[in-house]
């Protein structure tokens, strides 16, 4: 009769450690069906263990099947030792209410009951309180390496001990002041080990917020130095280009009496002017993208009329105005290549005020309406990309973008807010 009843609540105490689990990771580290045998086993083996009524042997047992139950799972290497830890705990309070309420009815109910019972209200409040864990679902636990670990494991493992013990007195004991003094024991153990998890979690997600910060500014740093260094570099290159084109023409000079020689040095001399980087702006990212894709469309004799007024720095990524300026260009490159040389214009006006950046990029194109997710780019499937990358950029910044054909123009028009 007893490893009868003693097999039903180990099952019903397995299936709630395994809800218990299972609401924190669905990923599993073995197949489903040598889980069910392990655990079968260990069932079999616990139920087996109690009819010799040797508690501490219970308990490791019972401790260790806890810990077993966690590593079918796959969490990171915090949550395999806090989660058993804190399953425990919730243990050891259905153990001292279960307690409380069978000394409480004392010899008001028959013995049979409270034998038997105990087991019963002790896995109604494990239940409960899993239920709770599993609705509210707030407690996020810190990622930490196995070397944090290690040493944090230590302070609820001794929680857990001295619980244990101050339990195993309080079931031997008959003396009201001792068993009061277990009890206080118990929950002040509990409260501090609780207040310390607490302290952890909060401390180690301000040095997590405080390293991000760190190296964001790092980063904002590195790019800073990077485009001054291009910025510079252009600069240098300009300089030596401004000599070399006074070095040509003081040649050319002497060269007169020969046309041929004069007419190339001219043609290098001119190269050279076509070459030169403009500055459209102050803003080092968005004026090297700009120099860039207007570059490419005066070789393809395109018209460009370009209006910025931005300052040095905003906050906007610079990934982010890459992606976003350099794939509205280049649909309006792609839809000027499509119509006569002498047609061909792109207007670009990029204004920012009080926080927010406009953006109004405007070409000429061909009459029929245009299909902004279809192209006749070779790279049909990464020009789709780069319409949906547009709208994710602006998203991102909780602005709006709009597509509009006017017949022989198309105009995109941008709006990106607190930046």
């Amino acid at each position: 009769m007893n490893l009868i009843y003693d097999l039903i609540i180990n099952i019903i105490d397995y299936l709630i450690i395994f809800k218990y689990f299972k609401s924190f990771s669905e990923k599993r580290t073995m197949k489903k069906k040598y889980c069910t045998i392990l655990f079968c086993g260990c069932i079999i083996l616990i139920s087996v263990v109690n009819q010799f009524h040797n508690p501490n042997a219970n308990l490791i047992l019972c401790i260790l099947m806890i810990y077993l139950y966690s590593c079918s799972f796959s969490y990171s290497i915090s949550y395999h030792i806090i989660l058993p830890v804190l399953y425990i705990g919730f243990g050891i309070v259905a153990e001292l209410i279960g307690f409380f309420v069978l000394n409480f009815l004392g010899q008001a109910i028959p013995y049979f009951i409270r034998y038997y019972g105990s087991s019963f209200i002790c896995e109604i409040i494990r239940f409960l309180i899993v239920y709770v864990i599993c609705k509210v679902r707030k407690i996020k636990f810190p990622k930490l390496s196995f070397d944090i670990s290690k040493y944090l494991v230590i302070i609820p493992l001794t929680c857990v001990c001295i619980c244990c013990i101050t339990m195993n007195i309080i079931q031997n004991s008959k003396n009201n002041p001792v068993i009061i003094m277990c009890l206080m024991i118990i929950v002040m153990t509990i409260s501090s080990n609780v207040l310390m998890f607490k302290m952890f979690v909060k401390v180690t997600e301000t040095l997590s917020d405080n390293y991000e910060k760190e190296m964001l500014l790092q980063e904002a740093q590195a790019k800073e130095q990077y485009y001054n260094e291009v910025e510079k570099s252009n600069k240098e290159i300009r300089r030596i280009k401004h000599d070399l084109k006074n070095m040509l023409l003081a040649i050319c000079s002497e060269a007169q009496k020969n046309n041929e020689i004069s007419k190339e040095i001219y043609k290098i001399i001119n190269e050279l002017d076509a070459s030169n980087k403009k500055l459209y702006t102050s803003n080092i990212v968005i004026n090297t993208i700009i120099n860039h894709k207007m570059c490419l469309a005066e070789n393809l004799k395109i018209k460009t009329y370009v209006n910025i007024k931005v300052p040095k720095s905003v906050n906007l990524d610079y990934k982010d105005a890459g992606i976003l300026l350099g794939n509205i260009l280049d649909n309006a490159i792609e839809s000027c290549k499509k119509i006569n040389m002498e047609d061909r214009w792109i207007k670009i006006d990029i204004i920012y005020k009080k926080n927010t950046m406009f953006i109004k990029i405007c070409n000429s194109k061909i009459k029929e309406l245009v299909n902004i997710k279809q192209t006749s780019k070779h790279d049909v499937h990464n020009h789709g990309i780069g319409v949906s990358s547009i709208e994710n950029i602006v998203k991102k910044y909780g602005g709006y973008v709009e597509f509009i054909d006017k017949g022989e123009e198309f105009e995109v028009a941008v709006s990106l807010y607190g930046i």
